[in-house]
């Protein structure tokens, strides 16, 4: 109804990596609450699992750096436009205030013309195979497949870790370390020689920017 605002208008695509910058100048006497639509960013980024806000005061000469967490949409990854800027109503008013608006991850990447530019992330993870015990009479082996992920995140895919992982009589939970091997990009399955005993497997995959948070479990398999 409206249209955009006269600030600068903030676009990204759903869970790009975005880091948000604001500061006072300095000769204002005024605090400010500063906040990213509710969004979620680390109090320390520089801090491991520090804790998290929505909503900071910053005063005369101090600057803010929001990482959000998640990027862009949050934790859920949301497109749509997310309020940026002073909660103080007052300041609000005399503008302000943006917009960062969020679209939806385009399905291949680098994105069409006219499209914004794809920035590398992390890729998705690898769709699991079928775990399926070696043949009978030789050493205990187990081959494990997997297919690529859906995206790799704008950057090619470098290699592969495949982990074997020992379970419990109930199937769910890993016993021992994980047994884990990097192959190369192209690879597509993994034999794995291994004690007696019954393991489900898991699959990373990796590229420039990192791993991939890893795949489903395989089926649960008894190496022969």
């Amino acid at each position: 109804m409206f249209g955009d605002p006269a600030t600068p208008l903030l676009k990204s695509y759903a869970g790009d990596p975005t880091i948000i910058h604001a500061f006072v100048a300095p000769g204002s006497e005024q605090m400010h609450s500063f906040t990213v639509g509710g969004l979620s960013f680390s109090l320390d980024p520089l801090i491991p699992y520090s804790d998290s806000l929505e909503t900071r005061g910053v005063g005369p000469w101090e600057m803010l750096t929001a990482k959000i967490i998640g990027g862009a949409g949050g934790r859920m990854q949301e497109p749509g436009d997310y309020f940026y800027g002073d909660l103080r109503r007052v300041f609000t008013k005399a503008g302000m205030w943006g917009l960062q608006r969020v679209f939806p991850r385009p399905s291949v990447c680098p994105a069409p013309a006219g499209q914004l530019r794809c920035l590398p992330t992390r890729p998705d993870p690898p769709v699991i195979g079928t775990a399926t015990p070696g043949p009978a009479g030789g050493a205990r082996t187990a081959t494990i497949t997997w297919s690529p992920p859906l995206s790799n995140g704008s950057s090619p895919i470098t290699s592969y870790r495949v982990s074997a992982l020992m379970m419990d009589t109930d199937g769910v939970t890993p016993i021992a370390p994980p047994i884990t091997v990097e192959v190369g990009a192209a690879a597509r399955s993994k034999v794995f020689s291994l004690s007696a005993n019954t393991y489900r497997f898991e699959v990373v995959a990796v590229n420039a920017l990192g791993g991939s948070p890893p795949s489903e479990r395989s089926n649960l398999v008894t190496p022969q």
